[in-house]
């Protein structure tokens, strides 16, 4: 009977080798606190609750891909990369149904909540997606927010693109009224600018999903799988808990 289960390993362990996790294109935005070039670091650093958890999924299902194989590129640039290339990933990305049958996708990285952020000095109340038109509003080319947005009937006149500098720039200057994102991201590019997040309130919320990580449709299952099963196990564990709470203290 050992020798039997001490077979039944070897054969396990073979198997694995013999099918390691294939080198993965790997793509993210700049979205703090999940992706984020910190820049306080020399040399410079991709950081962020996503960067941390992948490069720890990626460890379990047997890959030696880290964070210096991720490529920080725009948001528009990102999800064409992976419609085209097979074995391509993408994150952090918000999961919806205009994007849930375009990609694969292991989930959730957190909940993100997609909400209109305002000046609390601007005492600004929104009761209802029909006064959105009333007002001018930041947001990222290609983003969810931006979708949110078309859908709820905003004219492209009252859209003010950028990215996610310059719109909290713009929001702070009072060059636009509001600005679609979540209000963790605006605490903690607050750490690293000359902001408190006590300044700004959410005033509407459009949204809330989870937050992902996308992958090229032609990615086989199995590579889907080992991603989703490392990541359930990250979240069974506590990890992805501590480390959400390491980039939001």
């Amino acid at each position: 009977m050992a020798r039997l289960i001490a077979a039944a390993l070897l054969v396990t362990a073979v198997s694995a080798v013999a099918n390691p996790l294939p080198e993965l294109q790997i793509y993210t935005e700049h979205y703090e606190p999940y992706n984020f070039i910190d820049q306080s670091q020399v040399p410079a650093q991709l950081k962020g609750i996503g960067v941390d958890l992948l490069e720890e999924m990626l460890e379990r299902a047997g890959s030696d891909q880290d964070s210096s194989d991720f490529k920080v590129v725009a948001l528009e640039n990102g999800f064409e990369a992976i419609k085209q290339q097979r074995n391509s990933l993408l994150f952090s990305i918000a999961r919806t149904q205009d994007r849930e049958p375009q990609f694969k996708w292991v989930c959730p990285i957190d909940k993100l909540k997609t909400q209109l952020v305002a000046l609390k000095s601007k005492n600004i109340t929104i009761e209802s997606e029909k006064e959105l038109n009333d007002y001018k509003i930041g947001t990222i080319r290609g983003d969810v927010g931006e979708q949110l947005l078309k859908r709820a009937g905003v004219h492209d006149s009252r859209l003010s693109y950028g990215n996610e500098y310059n719109n909290l720039t713009k929001l702070i200057k009072e060059q636009i009224d509001l600005y679609v994102v979540s209000m963790d991201n605006v605490a903690s590019s607050c750490k690293n600018r000359d902001c408190e997040v006590s300044q700004f309130e959410p005033v509407y919320t459009l949204q809330v999903t989870d937050l992902c990580y996308t992958l090229n449709k032609s990615t086989p299952d199995s590579v889907v799988s080992e991603l989703q099963t490392a990541l359930d196990e990250l979240h069974a564990e506590g990890r992805v808990e501590e480390i959400r709470q390491k980039y939001m203290d």
